[in-house]
């Protein structure tokens, strides 16, 4: 994570056979590597000044991202900030990224007398947060979520399949809609 991908975590890097970074990110990505930063202070391997710093940066270039109805979208280039086609909102991966948005402010208030830029860091969050509206991917007929939507000219096309709500790939999404 770093300044030429926009401090955004790329999907994978490849060592063998030669070294390859693929500079394409994910609300999934993003959220864990958010979590990854507080877990990393939270265990000593970095101090609250390089939390605060790293969290900044990755949170500047998040609220600068194009977005649907607050949702990121399923995949962006982490080098030009562009989304990648096909142009898609993942019920599940915006259910991951809310879920550990949610976990890192929480822990974060355990920092903020270290440093007061943690409570903007912790209301940037909440922002975020509170921002991203989940009923647009609710389907209240079959009470259960649309697995998500392509957005083509501006207008959504939504999946015709529905998770179910205890479906183990989209339970966390239950679990941050129910809560909230």
């Amino acid at each position: 994570v770093n300044i030429s991908d926009n401090h955004l975590p790329p999907d994978n890097i490849q060592l063998v056979p030669y070294k390859k970074v693929a500079h394409r990110t994910s609300p999934t990505n993003i959220g864990l590597y958010i979590s990854s930063v507080l877990a990393a202070r939270d265990f000593g391997f970095i101090e609250t000044k390089e939390l605060v710093t790293r969290l900044t940066l990755t949170i500047d270039t998040i609220e600068k991202l194009p977005k649907w109805h607050g949702h990121l979208y399923n995949w962006y280039n982490t080098e030009t900030l562009s989304i990648l086609e096909p142009s898609y909102v993942s019920s599940v991966d915006s259910g991951n990224f809310v879920a550990c948005l949610i976990a890192v402010a929480a822990g974060l208030t355990e920092y903020s007398g270290e440093d007061t830029r943690i409570v903007e860091i912790i209301n940037r969050l909440s922002s975020i947060i509170s921002g991203t509206e989940f009923v647009p991917l609710y389907d209240s007929k079959r009470k259960l979520f649309k697995v998500g939507v392509k957005i083509q000219q501006n207008k959504a096309i939504f999946d015709n399949g529905c998770y179910d709500l205890l479906m183990s790939e989209a339970r966390i999404l239950s679990y941050v809609t129910t809560a909230s």
